[in-house]
């Protein structure tokens, strides 16, 4: 068997974003405050997508993102089918003034049980369309075909090739001025079938046109920071606690202006197997360090209720590989599942995992 390897390279074109101070007697007004109350937002975000001449599925789809904004989640499953398995970890699509996706999944299969079989440990892809531009990447973690490992580069539309039979584009990446879609992995063979994972699309239109005018004021709450937390937080990614990797996903929070808490969380540690799976956000508070939050509630562990858990993050920067943390607590409970922030009781025994992670991203977003 013959693989080749080579890469497509383009340039990003951006047009210029309008930007005014306006100065009026006794009133200063941004007024490219004014321009964004216009700007629409897209996004949509995939864990597979699988198309071929009997059809198309796909799993975890957000659907589209409202054009005035909003956030959009989908529930982590497991993803099983004759061309894909994985565990789907996080799917979620956002938007405001600009647009954010993102999607991952752990312990993917391709082609499974073919001799050109694709693995991979875990894949995720993030896009980001803003008036200044777009921007998105993928996070490919022990890509494999035909049991052979795939070098994964960085560049976008990295090509991986079985002549004749199918062609593997990595960290696919297609760009417009105002949007951008990127697929961690497409999958295209000779038989007309694509599969494409980890798929997060975002665009944004920004308005030119300038507003009314405001009256003089100044209203320090609408801009000083949130102390009590009142924002969410998404993330993807794998720690390794000894002697195996550890996948996640999550979005966790305050959403779309709500004022409780709500959100998933998927947890697969592949050393014993083990899964855990959110049943609520019952809390959602600021952690101890700057940019953490805690976040838990009740949980089903290998499907069995009767389980709580307790989840650390903490934003560092980007990219978020050996620079962002998460660590987990999960404990059975007969009385119920704390809602304060607190952890395992005193002597209750209790699975944890923490660490920085090994691949992945965590991001904190405002309100």
């Amino acid at each position: 068997m013959t693989i080749n390897i080579k890469h497509a390279q383009f340039r990003i074109s951006v047009a210029a974003v309008l930007t005014a101070m306006i100065l009026v007697t006794g009133v200063i007004v941004p007024a490219i405050n004014q321009a964004y109350a216009t700007t629409t937002v897209g996004g949509e975000a995939k864990a597979i997508s699988i198309s071929s001449p009997l059809g198309q599925v796909n799993f975890m789809d957000t659907g589209p993102l409202l054009s005035s904004g909003s956030e959009i989640d989908a529930t982590p499953i497991t993803i099983q089918n004759p061309l894909a398995t994985a565990d789907g970890l996080v799917s979620v699509t956002m938007g405001s003034s600009d647009a954010e996706s993102q999607a991952g999944l752990g312990s993917l299969v391709l082609l499974p049980g073919d001799p050109n079989q694709i693995t991979a440990y875990f894949a995720m892809a993030t896009s980001h369309a803003t008036c200044s531009g777009v921007s998105g990447s993928s996070d490919i973690t022990s890509l494999t075909m035909a049991g052979q490992n795939i070098q994964v580069t960085g560049q976008p539309n990295q090509v991986v090739s079985v002549p004749g039979v199918l062609t593997l584009t990595i960290n696919e990446q297609t760009v417009t001025p105002n949007s951008i879609t990127v697929n961690a992995l497409h999958l295209h063979t000779a038989l007309g079938t694509d599969v494409i994972v980890s798929s997060a699309y975002s665009s944004v239109s920004c308005s030119t046109t300038l507003g009314a005018l405001f009256t003089l004021g100044l209203v320090p709450t609408a801009y000083g920071w949130e102390t009590s937390c009142i924002d969410f937080t998404t993330g993807g990614g794998w720690v390794q606690p000894p002697p195996n990797k550890g996948t996640f996903g999550f979005v966790a929070g305050y959403k779309n202006g709500g004022t409780n808490p709500r959100g998933n969380f998927e947890y697969h540690d592949h050393n014993n197997g083990m899964n855990v799976h959110a049943l609520d956000v019952a809390y959602y508070k600021c952690g101890d360090f700057d940019k953490s939050r805690i976040f838990g509630g009740d949980a089903r562990v290998n499907g069995e209720t009767g389980f709580c858990y307790k989840v650390y993050v903490q934003d560092n920067g980007e990219p978020g590989k050996n620079t962002d943390y998460f660590a987990m607590w999960e404990w059975a409970s007969s009385t119920g599942c704390p809602t304060d922030g607190s952890g395992p009781p005193a002597g209750t025994s209790y699975y944890a995992t923490g660490n920085y992670l090994g691949g992945g991203n965590i991001q904190l977003h405002s309100k």
